[in-house]
């Protein structure tokens, strides 16, 4: 069997390279997502908290949840711009303003950062129900790739 990618033909065993190229990469953010919320807290500065608006391909509105924060560590100044590792925006507005609920410029909120790397932090830790899907949905791809491969 042939697919093809903007008229260009490719074979199965390419897709499902790609495929589980990305799943190793989502992977791991799911790992660090997971790990994140046992990781030492302190409490920074909200700088900047703000929700974009950006267009997609097709023109509908993409609302992208923007911060930036400072925090300490052991005496050294870190900044961050991660609210969570879950996907980085939505389609629906009113999920980016729960996903922002109690983020404001000038405010105070905890810091959660990795133990060994604290230059690495989030605002929101764990994973979300789109990490596991997102993994799910990977793995189909690869499984029939592969399929289709044998075919």
């Amino acid at each position: 069997m042939e697919f093809s990618i903007f008229g260009f033909p490719v074979e199965p065993w390419v897709i499902a390279v790609a495929a589980l190229g990305w799943f190793c990469w989502e992977l791991g953010r799911l790992w660090l997502a997971l790990d994140s919320v046992v990781w030492p807290k302190v409490l920074g500065k909200v700088l900047e908290a703000s929700i974009e608006v950006e267009a997609d391909s097709d023109g509908d509105d993409f609302y992208v949840p923007r911060v930036r924060y400072s925090y300490v560590v052991r005496g050294e100044l870190y900044y961050g711009k991660r609210l969570a590792f879950h996907p980085r925006g939505s389609y629906r507005e009113a999920d980016m303003a729960n996903a922002m609920d109690g983020i404001v410029a000038g405010s105070q909120h905890r810091v959660y950062y990795h133990r060994r790397h604290p230059r690495l932090s989030v605002l929101k830790p764990g994973a979300s129900g789109w990490s596991y899907a997102l993994l799910a949905i990977l793995l189909a791809v690869v499984v029939i790739a592969m399929w289709f491969q044998g075919a």
